[in-house]
C-alpha cells in the first residue's frame, strides 16, 4: 500500500542585437531533442546559457565596457565568461516549448552596470562563488544543508540583495515545476545564501531534496523552517512523509500528529500513521486510522479496508 505522496505547495519560476546608450536587449534558442524531456530541457538550458555568456562576453569587450585589461587576457577569459554565466542564470527569461524540444530565452540588461558587476566579482575571493558567497557542491565535505545554514546570516539587507535572492527564488520554482529539482536546488542556495529570512523558499528547497530522495537534506530544511514558524502546516506532513521514506517511525509519528494539531482533518495523514502502525504490527491502531483516513476520503484507505472486509 502507497503512502500519500508529498505535499507540494509552492510560494513564491534568429538572434539580434541592439545596443541603445548603454543597454543590451537580446533573445536566443536552443534545440535539444531526447527521448526524456528533462535531459532534452537541461542540454538546451547549457545551450542557450553559451550562447547568451559568449554573446554578452563579446559585447562588453568589443564596447570596452570593461576597465580591467586583466578581464580580456586569454588565462582569465573563461573565468570572466563563468562569472558571466552566474549571473546571467538568474536574469534570463525562458520559455520551453517541449513539444518541439525549444528553448527560448531572452535578456534586458544595463551594459555598464553589468560590467561594473562582473568586474567587481572578477577582483573579489572566491569569484564565480556570488562574491565569496558559497556555490553548490558536486560532492561537498560535508552536507549541502549544514554548510548553507551555517553560513546564513541574520541582518540588514539592501534592496538589490532582497531582489538578487527573489530572483534566485523565482528562477528556482520555475525548475522545479519542470521537475528540475537539482537545478532549483542550486538556485534556491544561492537565494538563500543572500537573503535566510522567509521560510517558504527553504520550505521549498526541502521539497526539492525530497523528490530525488535525498531525505536527510529535505529534514534539516523541514527542521529549519519549523524554527522560523511553527505555524505551517504542510511542513509537518512533508517531514512525516521523509522520515517514513527513512522508515523512522516514531519520528514520523511525531510529525504527522503535530501536522493533526494544525489540520486535524487530513486524510492524508491518517492514511500515512496508518501504514506505519501495520509497518509495527499494531492492527489495531492501523485499523483505528484507516477507519478515519475513509471517513475522510481517503482513496487507499477505503480500498485497504474494503480488501480486508472492514467497513468504515
Amino acid at each position: 500500500m502507497k503512502k500519500s505522496k508529498l505535499l507540494i505547495v509552492l510560494f513564491l519560476c534568429f538572434s539580434f542585437f541592439m545596443l541603445k546608450g548603454q543597454e543590451y536587449n537580446s533573445s536566443f534558442s536552443a534545440i535539444e531533442r531526447n527521448s526524456d524531456s528533462i535531459t532534452a530541457r537541461q542540454g538546451a538550458e547549457v545551450k542557450l546559457m553559451e550562447k547568451f555568456t559568449n554573446s554578452l562576453y563579446d559585447e562588453l569587450t568589443y564596447h570596452k565596457f570593461f576597465k580591467d585589461s586583466n578581464i580580456k587576457l586569454p588565462q582569465d577569459k573563461e573565468k570572466v565568461k563563468e562569472i558571466i554565466r552566474n549571473e546571467l542564470s538568474i536574469m534570463v527569461r525562458e520559455d520551453w516549448n517541449k513539444k518541439r524540444c525549444v528553448l527560448k530565452g531572452e535578456v534586458h540588461l544595463d551594459l555598464a552596470e553589468f560590467a561594473k558587476k562582473v568586474e567587481t566579482l572578477f577582483n573579489t575571493p572566491n569569484t564565480g562563488q556570488g562574491g565569496g558567497r558559497a556555490k553548490i557542491q558536486a560532492a561537498p565535505p560535508q552536507s549541502l544543508t549544514d554548510i548553507l545554514f551555517a553560513e546564513t546570516k541574520a541582518g540588514y539587507l539592501t534592496e538589490d540583495e532582497i531582489q538578487e535572492a527573489e530572483n534566485y527564488f523565482i528562477k528556482a520554482l520555475e525548475l522545479q515545476e519542470l521537475g528540475l529539482n537539482e537545478l532549483a536546488i542550486e538556485h534556491y542556495y544561492k537565494g538563500i545564501s543572500i537573503n535566510a529570512t522567509a521560510p517558504e523558499p527553504i520550505f521549498n528547497m526541502g521539497n526539492a531534496y525530497y523528490a530525488i530522495d535525498k531525505f536527510d537534506d529535505a529534514i534539516k530544511c523541514y527542521q529549519k523552517v519549523i524554527s522560523m514558524k511553527k505555524d505551517f502546516p504542510s511542513v509537518y506532513l512533508n517531514m512525516g512523509n521523509a522520515y517514513l521514506d527513512k522508515k523512522e517511525y516514531s519520528q514520523a509519528i511525531s510529525a504527522y500528529q503535530t501536522a493533526l494539531e494544525h489540520t486535524p482533518n487530513n486524510a492524508a495523514i491518517y492514511n500515512n500513521l496508518g501504514i506505519i502502525y501495520l509497518e509495527q504490527k499494531n492492527q489495531q491502531e492501523a485499523i483505528t486510522a484507516f477507519k478515519r483516513a475513509a471517513q475522510l476520503g481517503s482513496i487507499e484507505a477505503q480500498s485497504f479496508l474494503s480488501a480486508n472486509g472492514i467497513t468504515w
